[in-house]
């Protein structure tokens, strides 16, 4: 085998195309978990409380 041979094999469209298909699972997964924690009761509250605190003119630091 060429030393270079490792290197075009990993540059080969069927490569690329499973990295593209890891990648875009894992974006999945993070998404759906970014999905359920925003839906839960602590995220549901805060922006209520968040919200409440704008009405009332109170500033915080983020």
């Amino acid at each position: 085998m060429a030393a270079g041979t490792g290197d075009e094999d990993d540059e080969s469209p069927w490569v690329l195309r499973r990295r593209l298909q890891r990648s875009e699972q894992h974006l999945r997964t993070v998404q759906n978990e970014l999905t359920s924690m925003q839906n839960s009761p602590f995220w549901r509250l805060r922006t209520v409380t968040l919200g409440i605190l704008v009405r009332l003119g109170v500033n915080w630091r983020r």
